[in-house]
Order: C-alpha cells, then sequence, then structure tokens
C-alpha cells in the first residue's frame, strides 16, 4: 500500500488526527476533488434564489380563458335561440321524453281613449287636406291595409305622384318608389291609407291607433325599424322583424273592448332608396302580403 495512505490510517487509527478538517485533504494535496455534499434541493433553491424576479399574471390568462368561454357560449345560445325560432313546430323533442317548449309572448297591446275617435280625423285635417281627404272619403270597411311610418308632414306637390297621400310623408324619389310599390301590390287608393307614428308628431301615436280601432284594415304595415320596433314593443332589429306577420292588440280604454290585428314589418321606402339590393327582398316580403289579399 502506498505510504501516505499507510500513515493516514496510522493517524486515524492512533486518533491523531484533527478530525475538524476534511479527511481527504490529508489524503490529497488539493481541495477540489471532494466536497461537501449539497442536497438536490439545496441546488434548486440556490438557483431560484439567483434567477431575476418575474412576475406570471396567471389569474388574467384564466380570466382571458373565461372571457373567451363565455362569448362562445353566448354566441352559441344565440344561435341555437334563432334556429329554435325559425322552426314551424312549437316544441323539439330531445329523445328519452325531453321537450323544450318555444314560450308563448304576450301580444304587445296599445290603448286610447274614446275621445281620440272622434279627434283623429280633426288631427289630419290640421296637419294634411290631402290626407284628410283620403280618410274622409274611404269607408272603414272597405280598407284593406293602412300603412305606418314614422315620418313628419312634408305635404309635397309632386307631379309625378298620382295619389297625393303618398306625397304627404315622402320626398319625390322616394314617393316614386313608394308609388311603383303600391302598384305592384294591386292597390288602388281606395284600399289603402297612410298613417304616422312619429315622435316628433304631437299626440300621433294615440290617434293612429283610435284610427285602427275605427276602420279596422284587414292588414297593418309598419314601414321600416323604428316604427316596426315600437309597435311591437320590441329591440329586435327590422332585419330580424321583416316579412313575418304578428299580432298586436288596441284596447279601447273606456269601453274595455280589445281588437286584434296583423301586423307586417316592411322595409322602409327610404332605405330601399338608399339601398336597392334589398328590393328583391323586399318584394318578396310584400308578395306574403298579397297573397293574404287575394
Amino acid at each position: 500500500m502506498n505510504t501516505k495512505y499507510i500513515n493516514a490510517l496510522k493517524q486515524l487509527r492512533g486518533r491523531e488526527a484533527d478530525l475538524k478538517s476534511p479527511f481527504s485533504e490529508r489524503l490529497f494535496g488539493h481541495d477540489w476533488s471532494y466536497g461537501v455534499p449539497v442536497s438536490q434541493e439545496q441546488v434548486i433553491e440556490a438557483k431560484v434564489a439567483d434567477s431575476p424576479t418575474v412576475e406570471v399574471k396567471v389569474e388574467d390568462k384564466a380570466e382571458k380563458s373565461v372571457t373567451e368561454k363565455v362569448k362562445m357560449l353566448d354566441e352559441l345560445h344565440k344561435f341555437g335561440k334563432e334556429k329554435f325560432e325559425q322552426t314551424k313546430s312549437d316544441k323539439i323533442h330531445l329523445g328519452n321524453g325531453a321537450v323544450i317548449q318555444k314560450k308563448q309572448a304576450k301580444n304587445p297591446r296599445w290603448d286610447f281613449a274614446s275621445s281620440a275617435i272622434n279627434e283623429y280625423m280633426d288631427f289630419y285635417q290640421t296637419h294634411s287636406n290631402d290626407l284628410y281627404n283620403d280618410k274622409s272619403q274611404v269607408e272603414s270597411e272597405n280598407i284593406d291595409v293602412l300603412f305606418i311610418v314614422d315620418e313628419e308632414f312634408l305635404n309635397h306637390n309632386i307631379a309625378s305622384v298620382t295619389d297625393k297621400k303618398i306625397s304627404v310623408f315622402f320626398e319625390e324619389d322616394v314617393a316614386i318608389l313608394f308609388q311603383k310599390m303600391i302598384k305592384a301590390m294591386q292597390l288602388d287608393g281606395a284600399r289603402y291609407s297612410i298613417s304616422t307614428c312619429s315622435d316628433l308628431v304631437e299626440k300621433s301615436d294615440e290617434y293612429l291607433f283610435a284610427e285602427i280601432y275605427h276602420r279596422r284594415p284587414k292588414y297593418l304595415v309598419s314601414l321600416g325599424g323604428f316604427v316596426s320596433s315600437k309597435l311591437l314593443k320590441t329591440k329586435e332589429r327590422l332585419q330580424a322583424l321583416r316579412g313575418k306577420f304578428y299580432k298586436i292588440e288596441i284596447e279601447n280604454k273606456d269601453t274595455q273592448e280589445v281588437i286584434e290585428y296583423e301586423l307586417l314589418p316592411l322595409f322602409s321606402p327610404n332605405y330601399l332608396n338608399e339601398a336597392p339590393n334589398s328590393k328583391r327582398l323586399a318584394w318578396e316580403d310584400m308578395q306574403k302580403l298579397m297573397s293574404k289579399l287575394v
């Protein structure tokens, strides 16, 4: 055995060694061959301590993920609702006896005072002689369609428009277009009339409902998104409402008599004049009314 190993063992046996100093230092002339054992946990802790601090916003990532999921679920809910409403059936069978039933929404109801029946003709005479003459000459039971606009009284004198009541609410280009729509629906002047439901015209709402109640038109046609949403008491856009028949109720507050009417929302001629690409859809909707008037 090598001499220095023998001497080291003798010192250890004789307890002459300084046990405070590493035994390996007396065997070898350098101190880097062996070191004090270090645990793996200590190494990891040291590396973490020496690393720069980095904030990880876990909650932001989670929040973003949740937001995206909620948004996706909302879109799916909206899509499913639209498809469900488009089905002709009022219920869907899911199997195993499960059924989804459509909610039967209440018809929107409007009311008016009996006195308005005697006042609405004076209202139109004050605002337009042409419209007053039309309403006074046509008997209530002979009117098929009452068109409802949200326009103010203009009373234009348009030579190219033969039916003067059309020029009461529309500018020339729009009035000419609406006259073409009326002719396409094969409605002569005695079969239809026009009224307004404008927030800019005082008491127009009350007088409109009094006129509907008194004249009993077969169908109501709302022209444009504003008046359609208003009469149906909904926030739905015209794109979702157009081309479908809805029921509304009008009540005489004094007699408590309630009469039900069918309302068809259509594109406004003002809109069609600016967006001619929508005329095809408008014609499809107009044909639905024509089929009921035959």
